[in-house]
């Protein structure tokens, strides 16, 4: 028989090692790559393809809302159904050219009522330099948030506001919390509250629907 060489048989070794690593189920397991948990994907928001993502849900967002009547809007039971519905229309407030259509996203988010609604929405109704449309939808959007005191603290500053849509936008949500009446009520004395409010809190006690 013949014999070997020390080389012969390393080369041997090493071959056969590999036939059972390819062979071997736990090796192919080892390799294989690892999906991600149910859910987690979503949540990744600086990641580039998840921007991308939301920008592409808000412009399919801004199409559904660029109706021409109200009634055609989409309600709580719909966009409680839309996979990451809050930042679609977040993204439609913030890059919609219709301005109507960016106040409806603004107003819409009482729907989807997440941290990331109530920041936008704060922030909107906080600024100044916002068309008063824009606010008076943000102002409108925040009506799930009445248990915050913050909330509550920059809605009863907005009764002030001398625009009357932001103003009424306002008392209408304040309006829906029975608890908040004596707000309203004081409201309705305060000078530096638009006379149309005023007026109108007054009358009724509450603002119109």
């Amino acid at each position: 028989m013949r014999h070997l060489g020390s080389g012969a048989l390393v080369r041997i070794a090493a071959f056969a090692t590999l036939l059972a690593a390819c062979g071997s189920p736990s090796a192919q397991k080892a390799e294989a790559p690892t999906l991600p948990a149910q859910g987690e994907v979503a949540g990744q928001a600086s990641d580039a393809s998840s921007g991308e993502n939301v920008e592409a849900r808000g412009r399919r967002m801004a199409a559904r809302l660029a109706v021409r009547h109200t009634s055609d809007l989409p309600g709580a039971e719909e966009l409680r159904k839309v996979e990451g519905a809050d930042l679609a229309l977040v993204w439609v407030a913030n890059h919609a050219d219709a301005m109507v259509v960016r106040a409806r996203a603004l107003a819409l988010l009482r729907h989807v009522p997440t941290v990331a609604a109530r920041t936008e929405l704060t922030a909107h109704v906080g600024s100044p330099d916002k068309h008063p449309v824009l606010r008076a939808g943000a102002v409108r959007g925040l009506a799930p948030f009445l248990g915050r005191d913050d909330v509550v603290e920059l809605l009863t500053g907005a009764l002030r506001d001398t625009d009357p849509r932001v103003a009424h936008a306002a008392a209408e949500v304040l309006a829906t919390a029975p608890a908040l009446a004596p707000l309203l009520t004081a409201a309705a004395a305060d000078p530096e509250v638009i006379e149309s409010l005023r007026t109108e809190l007054q009358s009724h006690g509450s603002p119109k629907e």
